[in-house]
Order: structure tokens, then C-alpha cells, then sequence
């Protein structure tokens, strides 16, 4: 009987040193690691409320002493009035991949349905290499 009594408290003990409570080092909670690596990541992103609603063409890019991006977008909704009015914003990087400390406002558009609009904006800095676009429903 006495090795069936301490294999059952070996085994209580062990059960009891793998509850998560029992973590005493308090360390602060972390970040998982984004899937999407930063030279992944999509240079126009939308509100999901907006995705299947709202098509991109490849944008166009301009260095005139700043970076100018003009990127086309359409409302495909097939319904004539059916508008919506969306926010959009674009965010210019350096050559390291971080964003600029002065950044254009949010701008406000109404897109009617099947009608190509361009958003366009310019760095406020001549540093930037890069851009991202984000566009969501008005607020």
C-alpha cells in the first residue's frame, strides 16, 4: 500500500506545480508576434466594414522634391445613391520603416457608387520613403 500512497502524492504534487497560478516572477504581459512582417505589410488597408465594398487600382507614386501617392478606389455598390462617406489618411515612412513625426489629417470623401475617385496626399517631409493608406467608414 505505501508505494501506491506515494506515487499518488508524487503525482498530486506534480499536478499542482503545473497550475498557472504559480508563477511568482510577475513579469509584465507581452505581445504576440505579428504574422504580417513589416516588408509584408499592404500599403492600402480598410475598415473591415468597408472590405468587399470598396476596390483599389495600383497607386501612383511621384518624388517632386516630396513623396506624392494618388491611389484610385471605387465603391462597387450597384445601387444609384447608395454613397458612403469614408475617412482616409496616408501615413509616410522613413528609409528605416518609421513613420514621420508630421503626418497629413484624416480627409473626408463621399464615394458614390461606380465612380473612380483618387485619394491623394504628400509627405510633410522630405525624408519619406515610404507610405501606408488607411481608409474607414466616417466617423
Amino acid at each position: 500500500m505505501r508505494p501506491l500512497h506515494a506515487v499518488a502524492l508524487l503525482a498530486a504534487t506534480l499536478a499542482a506545480a503545473s497550475l498557472p497560478g504559480c508563477d511568482t516572477s510577475f513579469r509584465p504581459a507581452t505581445p504576440n508576434p505579428d504574422k504580417v512582417a513589416q516588408t509584408d505589410y499592404p500599403n492600402v488597408t480598410l475598415s473591415p466594414d468597408l472590405q468587399g465594398w470598396l476596390v483599389a487600382n495600383p497607386s501612383t507614386v511621384t518624388r517632386e522634391g516630396v513623396l506624392k501617392v494618388s491611389t484610385p478606389v471605387r465603391l462597387i455598390s450597384a445601387q444609384s445613391g447608395q454613397f458612403s462617406r469614408v475617412q482616409y489618411r496616408y501615413i509616410f515612412l522613413d528609409k528605416n520603416g518609421v513613420p514621420l513625426r508630421a503626418q497629413p489629417d484624416w480627409k473626408y470623401i463621399k464615394l458614390e457608387p461606380r465612380q473612380q475617385v483618387f485619394l491623394t496626399s504628400n509627405a510633410l517631409d522630405a525624408a519619406a520613403q515610404d507610405w501606408r493608406l488607411e481608409i474607414r467608414t466616417n466617423r
